[in-house]
């Protein structure tokens, strides 16, 4: 991917035009809610839903491993751990885990006020569930892989890489580890299916929530069955985004909307 630094929007969250919160009233976006969308979040094991370089270090401290470097180095280690030790897998689904004593309820639930086609997540905890328990809005059913089904014409929460529940199996719930992320590639149909028939049949347009796609894997997959031109609408709102001017993005229709804010 070769950066073209001229073809992207950039647009600060108060200079979105009113035909932007049209189209969020009208039920014409996709939303796509990455790791950022989790960030600050209390969990069950009494600390954050671990993010990115944190779940690295958190790894690394635990198990006395200092080949913990990555976010996947991390989850290849805790998948060699619970193969040795099973009970591994109550601590580990404890980070992902909101702490409901904790939960800002009022805020998180106003991801659902949009009137969303769809929503799509890339994270495996249960923070959209959880939000949506004191929405006043119509409840959205969950869909996560491997299970490659969805709502049909009911809007719903599909999460592309799986979501940890009481039933999560490590080795087959999740798209985590190295070796997931390249099955997950190979794949032809999943969940992934639907994000795709949402924007070219239905002309859904895309608002990406906190996602810089690190992974090259996800970002493959996430663009494969997309058009590589301009009748792909996206608005990816992010804090920074490293990747924000190379093809997979100045191919489609592409505004980038910087937000200033942190979650404390």
């Amino acid at each position: 991917m070769s950066p073209k630094m001229n073809e992207i929007h950039e647009l600060n969250i108060d200079d979105l035009g009113e035909a932007f919160f049209e189209d969020l009233r009208e039920g014409n976006f996709i939303l796509v809610l990455g790791a950022g969308g989790s960030y600050g979040i209390p969990n069950k094991h009494g600390d954050k839903i671990p993010i990115g370089n944190a779940f690295a270090d958190i790894t690394k401290l635990r198990f006395n491993d200092d080949s913990s470097f990555s976010y996947s180095d991390a989850a290849q280690i805790w998948k060699n751990q619970i193969r040795k030790e099973p009970n591994l897998i109550e601590e580990f689904k404890d980070h992902f885990l909101v702490d409901e004593s904790k939960f800002d309820y009022k805020f998180y639930s106003s991801i659902f006020i949009p009137k969303w086609y769809n929503i799509y997540t890339l994270n495996f905890d249960n923070v959209l569930e959880e939000a949506q328990k004191s929405s006043t809005y119509k409840k959205l059913k969950s869909y996560a892989y491997p299970d490659d089904t969805s709502g049909g014409q009911e809007p719903s929460i599909l999460h592309l890489h799986g979501s940890i529940d009481e039933n999560t199996n490590l080795e087959k719930s999740l798209v985590f580890t190295p070796e997931s992320y390249t099955d997950l590639g190979s794949k032809m149909h999943t969940l992934y299916s639907g994000l795709y028939g949402d924007v070219k049949t239905h002309n859904k347009k895309i608002l990406i929530l906190g996602s810089q796609f690190k992974e090259a894997v996800v970002l493959d997959k996430f663009f494969r069955e997309l058009p590589a031109d301009k009748s792909v609408k996206i608005y990816h709102f992010d804090i920074n985004s490293d990747n924000k001017n190379y093809d997979d993005f100045t191919e489609r229709n592409t505004t980038f909307v910087s937000l200033n804010w942190r979650v404390s």
